[in-house]
């Protein structure tokens, strides 16, 4: 397995818009936030679909290996420091200093049952496991694309029946895995796409032209859903599908846009964004929308226009993230992001 050596700059920036609409979405209540969560979390695994390569030679040793550096390093080495700041913060802010309340934040951590933003680093480590084993072995069948498709929807469905049948979040969030792989699979096919291809390799009129189209169809399908079901959005995190023939749909539709956008939009910041998102997705809901948050409560600017203050967060949180990002990426502690 691997990801293609030359990055391929649109991704980049898709995933820093990715990364923006995540974080606007988990302290803004407004129409903009509803709308990012009818696509802003399967965007990323589309986008790791994109890229998802097998090589014939490749075995599940070498594949966990190189998985295991890229994802679960970073996930042990943040999850710690997120663990014991979380503990740091219960002891002397909260005053909580039960045994029991340390052990349930260090074994949330190792179990990995929906805990922090950490959760999707788990999930894409598994879904990127399972999916080179499906890939492995429909390699072998003639039609392997119609087998993989197949395999991926049986597995897709079963997961709804699960969630519509009360079914609980399993360790290491597996029960997500499921539908993640669909959106994994659904980029990986776009790859060989030819008609994708054709307009990404178009000139700017026309992927605007595809923007709006894809843009379109989003909202009338997120509305189609909320109508059905009640809710337009897509939360990964809590099994929240709505009718899935529509919501599927429908982020694939978003992320498209996304996409499209991507090849339009040339912004420095946005593809550094992209470039180092995992630090940017881990770290933001715990440490910097919280210390934005109060900086902007210190200065007595609460109550200032709300999309100013939207705005003023997005600024702030992204501001720390990205001066980690450096500190983190610009020296030895790298290591601690499996870069050595």
């Amino acid at each position: 397995m691997t990801h293609l050596d030359n990055r391929i700059r649109w991704v980049d920036t898709a995933r820093g818009l990715g990364i923006l609409f995540v974080i606007w979405g988990h302290y803004a209540s407004d129409n903009l936030a509803d709308f990012f969560y009818t696509f802003h979390v399967p965007l990323f695994f589309v986008l790791s679909g994109y890229l998802f390569r097998i090589k014939p030679e490749a075995d599940a040793k070498q594949v966990l290996r190189k998985l295991s550096k890229s994802l679960l390093i970073p996930y042990f080495s943040l999850g710690a420091m997120m663990a014991a700041a979380q503990c740091l913060i219960n002891y002397f802010y909260k005053g909580v200093r039960e045994r029991s309340a340390i052990a349930r934040v260090w074994t949330g951590f190792l179990v990995q049952n929906r805990w922090t933003t950490l959760w999707f680093i788990a999930v894409l480590f598994l879904t990127e496991f399972f999916f080179f084993l499906m890939l492995k072995f429909a390699n072998r069948r003639e039609k392997k694309n119609m087998w993989l498709t197949t395999v991926v929807l049986i597995c897709a469905v079963a997961a709804s029946v699960y969630y519509r049948l009360g079914g609980k979040s399993l360790p290491w969030n597996l029960d997500i895995c499921p539908m993640a792989i669909l959106f994994m699979h659904i980029g990986y096919l776009l790859r060989d796409c030819s008609a994708f291809q054709r307009i990404v390799s178009s000139d700017v009129k026309h992927k605007l032209l595809a923007a709006v189209v894809f843009l379109m169809l989003n909202l009338t399908l997120s509305r189609l859903n909320c109508m059905i079901s009640g809710s337009g959005e897509i939360d990964m995190f809590y099994n929240i599908y709505g009718f899935e023939l529509v919501s599927l749909p429908c982020a694939v539709c978003g992320a498209l846009f996304v996409i499209m956008l991507s090849d339009i939009i040339n912004s420095k910041v946005i593809t550094y964004i992209g470039k180092h998102s995992l630090v940017y997705f881990s770290l933001h809901q715990m440490i910097a929308i919280p210390v934005s948050r109060a900086c902007i409560m210190y200065f007595g600017l609460e109550d200032i226009n709300a999309v100013v203050y939207n705005i003023l967060m997005l600024v702030l949180s992204v501001s720390m993230l990205t001066a980690a990002s450096a500190l983190m990426y610009g020296t030895k502690l790298k290591v601690l992001l499996g870069k050595y």
